[in-house]
Formats: structure tokens, C-alpha cells, sequence
């Protein structure tokens, strides 16, 4: 057994808890590519292989993988929604971590009913992690500020955490109600790569994972393009989202709410930058989107963003469909 600094010690924590983990880069969210190419998918519960992590790197971040959970993520310890229908005191019997930021994460187990990553679904700056999703861990460090169990709210270990309340389920049931008219439209020559970029921006926004979204935009281009592009054009396409930031500020459209930085460096969801560009928007209503790349005009934004709020329609039904 190697000498363990604080770090690897939480972590194999973590996995003597039953949650699998697995290193993040030095004081950020990202994956540690060196050591965990593939991300939250080579997570483990092993002794050895997390040891063996961490001396390589003692001070890398924490993740852990949410399948089977459901992490409530809140930007905030004062959020508005909290205070409504007596929130607050049905989240305060699960394990709660503060972020850095002043957030909060509530921990909680599925029922047995599998449940995906959100954003802005049960409110705005209100997000979710579960399947296919993971959050940093205390007591990973980011900005110089650390993650941290709140006393007396702990991390218990998976079997004792409390079960996801009905409540947040139903919310997060909740279906937008937009019109059903984009699925037959078809994306014509000339604009594909745009397009198919555009919807992949929203995806990113959703949380989506790379294999995720490569998979969506391949159904899409075949099903939709009038001249398909190559499978690998459209995996060079979904390798660019994961390199650009993605900044919405004030959006609205089709009853999507579209308002948060995803950062590359951001992992878990909510934790962003708000943008705040009065140079570019005249009203707390007009959007401004941007695909890392500065000084689009509010008309600009205005295209792109209603592009992404509406591209769920085509996204749900795929992702429905093939994933």
C-alpha cells in the first residue's frame, strides 16, 4: 500500500462507499486524460487501480460517477426555487455538498427508474446529474476553493442514501410544449455542417456526452440531410463541441430556457459563468450566443439560440430512437 496523501484517501473512500471514481485534472473538472482516457467511463471501485491513480498525480480532483443517482445541482445555498412548497426541508435529509461557488449538490439514489442528466428542468439554475453524468467530489479544489460535505450531511454509503423524492421525478418528467414540426424538415445542402453543428451546441448545453451526441448528429445527417455527409465528417463535427465554450445569456425560445456557460472546464452542470454583455444585449431578453468566438451580433445570437432551443424536437426523438 502506497502512502496516501488526502486526496487518494477520499477516493478510495468514495469506492469503500460503493461509488466509483475517477481522477480529474489538477484544480479543474475535466477528466485527467493521461490517466482516464475515457473519462467517467473508466471509473472504479478498485483499491489498486485508484491508488495507482493517484500516485501518479496526488493531487488530481475527484469524480465521481452518478449512474444510479440523482445529484440535485442548485447554483446558490439561498435559490428562490428552495424556498417554494417546502423544498428545502425534502432535500435536507440527503448527504449535500457545497461547491465552491455557494452551491449545492443533493445526493440521492434512482428508484429503479433510470434517470439522464438535465439542465434547467425543474427550474432555472436548476440542473441534475445521473446516468452517464459525474460530479467533483470534496475535497477536489477548484479555483482555489474546495468542495466540502456540509457537517452533518455527509456522504452516506449507496445503499443508505435516501431515494430520489417522487416530486423531482414528476418535474423532471415534465415535457416542454413545443410544436412537433421539425422532424420531417430537411436540412438542405449548403447549410448541413452549420446546422448539424448548431444542434450539436444544444446537446453540449443538455450535458450530453461526446458518444451521445455523435450518435444523435449521425442519425440526424442520415435521416435528415439531402446529401449525407462521411461518418467521420460528422464525428470531426461532435469532436469540435467538445473544444468551444457555448454562451447564452437571457433565451428563451420554444419553452426551452437556454441560459447557462458550458464550459469545457465545466462539468458539473450549473456551475458556469453567467454572461453579461451589455455591449452586445439591449434587453434582459435578447440573446446573445456565441460558439467560442467573440463579438456576434445580438441578431446573430438571436439565430443561433431559437436554432438550439427548437433542436430538442429533432434531439428527443432521436435520442429516443438509436441511443
Amino acid at each position: 500500500m502506497v502512502n496516501q496523501n488526502h486526496m487518494l484517501q477520499a477516493a478510495l473512500d468514495y469506492a469503500a462507499k460503493g461509488f466509483p471514481v475517477f481522477p480529474l485534472i489538477i484544480g479543474g473538472k475535466r477528466p485527467a486524460g493521461d490517466l482516464a482516457p475515457n473519462g467517467c467511463k473508466d471509473a472504479s471501485t478498485d483499491e489498486d487501480q485508484i491508488c495507482e491513480w493517484w500516485t501518479a498525480k496526488p493531487d488530481a480532483n475527484i469524480g465521481v460517477v452518478t449512474d444510479g443517482l440523482c445529484v440535485v445541482d442548485i447554483d446558490g445555498a439561498d435559490h428562490a426555487w428552495l424556498s417554494d412548497n417546502g423544498r428545502l426541508d425534502a432535500l435536507a435529509g440527503s448527504p449535500v455538498s457545497q461547491t465552491p461557488r455557494g452551491g449545492r449538490h443533493y445526493v440521492f439514489r434512482q428508484n429503479g427508474e433510470p434517470l439522464r442528466n438535465t439542465a434547467g428542468r425543474l427550474a432555472d439554475h436548476v440542473d441534475t446529474r445521473a446516468d452517464g453524468g459525474y460530479i467533483v467530489a470534496a475535497p477536489s479544489v477548484v479555483d482555489g476553493k474546495p468542495y466540502k460535505w456540509l457537517p452533518g450531511h455527509e456522504l452516506d454509503s449507496r445503499d443508505e442514501l435516501p431515494t430520489v423524492p417522487e416530486w423531482i421525478i414528476q418535474g423532471l418528467q415534465v415535457v416542454n410544449e413545443i410544436p412537433l414540426t421539425l422532424e420531417d424538415e430537411k436540412i438542405h445542402k449548403g447549410i448541413q455542417h452549420n446546422t448539424l453543428f448548431k444542434y450539436g451546441c444544444k446537446m453540449r448545453r443538455w450535458g450530453l456526452s461526446f458518444n451521445e451526441i455523435n450518435a444523435a448528429l449521425q442519425v440526424m445527417n442520415l435521416q435528415r440531410c439531402d446529401e449525407p455527409g462521411t461518418e467521420s465528417a460528422i464525428e470531426d463535427i461532435a469532436r469540435q463541441l467538445q473544444s468551444i465554450n457555448l454562451q447564452v445569456a437571457g433565451s428563451q425560445y420554444g419553452g426551452l430556457r437556454v441560459d447557462h456557460l458550458i464550459d469545457k472546464h465545466a462539468t458539473d452542470i450549473g456551475q458556469g459563468t453567467r454572461v453579461d454583455r451589455p455591449d452586445r444585449v439591449t434587453d434582459g431578453h435578447d440573446p446573445v450566443f456565441e460558439a467560442g468566438i467573440a463579438g456576434k451580433t445580438v441578431e446573430q445570437g438571436n439565430a443561433v439560440a431559437e436554432c438550439a432551443g427548437l433542436a430538442g424536437i429533432a434531439l428527443a426523438k432521436l435520442l429516443t430512437a438509436t441511443i
